[in-house]
């Protein structure tokens, strides 16, 4: 446990030194539930919570005091997917999955912020897998595989799903929009199969995408250059993860997400651009 003299108070004024409660009422809770809660019944103990929280909470105060603008486009980008998915009945089978891959998302940004880069990042190929077998169900009008795949009973592959869309009408028409490039063929520099190979390697901890890597040492520590690792990752993930809830929503309106994420920078894929910006039903640029 580290001695008080080991810490330096935040300043009165900072917004940052307080944690607190969400009142019972923010969760839509009963009228008669209390507007306090009870005491601790069973109370973590003081080593335990300051072995768990001080180095990151000290991350996060270090990446919130020097990138805040990052880590608030971090946030942006995470909260517009909330606001691009479909309402409850416009896309069967794009709805969950929307819902799941805004939950990695969100993650991400927690993540990011108190210094575990290499599971912020992992998020990112969780939610690409989430979203490309929706697709892939969608395009080719397969709900008994959903059925499974959502139960849990069937696992479809993230090869099996590229197969499929890259085979199915909308993704053959994708590909040639694309070329000379390919989304979904099954060259190694194909966007989706490069990206999630990519992905692959922080899931896996590979050399050079580890936290090792980007800490120089143990940690988490705030690492400036990892940030900005995080926010290019997050970005072109986003834009196939949009690219896919177009394919498996019919009636896919843009939302403010896919308009502002084009809008930024596009390190590595700024090729897509034209693709994306027809098929998101977007002004061109």
């Amino acid at each position: 446990m580290s001695h008080d003299s080991d810490l330096i108070e935040l300043p009165d004024d900072d917004f940052r030194r307080h944690r607190s409660y969400l009142a019972p009422w923010v969760f839509a809770w009963p009228d008669d539930e209390p507007e306090a809660y009870p005491p601790p019944s069973d109370l973590v103990s003081r080593e335990h919570w300051d072995g768990i929280m001080l180095l990151p909470t000290d991350v996060a105060l270090k990446s919130s005091d020097d990138d805040g603008s990052l880590v608030g486009r971090l946030y942006v980008l995470q909260s517009e997917w909330i606001f691009s998915w479909p309402e409850q009945g416009e896309a069967p089978f794009m709805e969950e999955a929307s819902l799941l891959a805004g939950e990695e998302f969100d993650a991400l940004v927690f993540n990011a912020l108190h210094g575990w880069y290499r599971q912020a990042i992992g998020c990112l190929r969780n939610a690409m897998e989430i979203m490309i077998v929706a697709a892939a169900c969608s395009v080719s009008a397969n709900a008994q595989l959903y059925a499974d795949w959502r139960a849990g009973t069937k696992e479809v592959p993230f090869r099996e799903a590229r197969g499929t869309l890259r085979n199915s009408p909308l993704g053959t028409q994708v590909d040639a929009d694309a070329a000379p490039e390919s989304v979904f063929g099954d060259s190694r520099t194909a966007w989706i199969r490069d990206r999630y190979a990519r992905l692959c390697s922080y899931a896996h901890s590979q050399a050079g995408h580890n936290n090792a890597d980007f800490w120089e040492s143990n940690g988490p520590i705030y690492v400036p250059a990892a940030l900005h690792v995080v926010e290019a990752e997050l970005r072109e993930t986003l834009a196939l993860c949009y690219l896919l809830l177009r394919l498996g929503w019919l009636n896919f309106q843009p939302g403010p997400g896919s308009s502002a994420l084009l809008s930024g920078p596009q390190i590595g894929w700024v090729q897509f651009d034209g693709l994306l910006r027809k098929w998101l039903r977007l002004p061109t640029s």
